[in-house]
């Protein structure tokens, strides 16, 4: 197995869900800059997703790529 497929995160519908509601809870003009969230805020946002799915251990940059693709 490649070093890409050991980092490569797992998404299921739910934690797509569950990105996606805290990408558009935070999708206002005091979190978002003109291009787009800044480290300081993915990394709460981060929080907050770990913090209800603790049993997922996806890295900001993960995080972010999702939301890139979505």
């Amino acid at each position: 197995m490649s070093l890409d497929q050991k980092s490569r995160a797992q998404w299921n519908l739910e934690l797509e869900k569950a990105l996606v509601k805290i990408l558009l809870q935070h999708n206002t003009p005091y979190h978002r800059g003109r291009n787009g969230w800044n480290g300081e805020i993915w990394n709460m946002m981060v929080g907050i997703f770990h913090a209800s799915h603790s049993y997922v251990k996806f890295t900001k940059s993960q995080d972010q790529e999702k939301e890139k693709a979505l």
